[in-house]
């Protein structure tokens, strides 16, 4: 009965010798699992980044390429942007396309302060131009606005009264006027 005894405490210890072994090495694989899924993060991190990196780069090797292609018209575009000191001047030019085509057209620049685009740094002051005339020549003004020798940015259009083509119809826009 003694030897039954000992064989059935020598079968436990070799079975919790076993599930401590196996306890153990349970352990450390979750731990290795863990640290690899890190280091795999980490790669596709690092790829996402790389690529991203590539993309940056052959966008800048194709700016480069087009910089060479519309370098020649910096000295235009520059002349044709006013500055601060003959912004009246293109006050004057908006006002008088309002004119050419038959309408009245006041442009008044909300504020002193020159404004500049966060993504492109360009420079500009906003203003306001109540306009009133017939529903055709509001439409040949706003054709002939886009064609001027500056360059002036319509954000809103209010448009009040009867569309038609003899009543006189009132209006608002604002927008922007971009400086050099």
């Amino acid at each position: 009965m003694n030897s039954g005894k000992n064989f059935k405490n020598e079968i436990l210890a070799i079975i919790g010798a076993t599930f401590l072994i196996l306890l153990v090495e349970g352990t450390i694989i979750f731990y290795i699992v863990g640290y690899l899924q890190k280091q795999i993060d980490a790669t596709k991190e690092k790829q996402r980044l790389l690529s991203v990196a590539k993309i940056e780069r052959f966008n800048a090797v194709y700016l480069k390429n087009d910089l060479g292609k519309v370098e020649n018209y910096f000295s235009v575009v520059n002349d044709i942007l006013p500055d601060e000191k003959n912004i009246l001047s293109a006050i004057s030019q908006i006002e008088a396309i309002g004119q050419n085509t038959g309408n009245k057209v006041s442009v008044q620049v909300d504020s002193s302060q020159i404004f500049a685009d966060s993504t492109t740094g360009s420079r500009y002051v906003i203003f306001t131009a109540p306009i009133s005339g017939n529903y055709q020549s509001i439409r040949q003004y706003l054709e002939n606005l886009n064609s001027n020798l500056f360059f002036a940015k319509i954000n809103s259009f209010n448009f009040s009264g009867s569309p038609t083509i003899n009543n006189v119809s009132s209006g608002s826009l604002s927008g922007e006027i971009y400086l050099k």
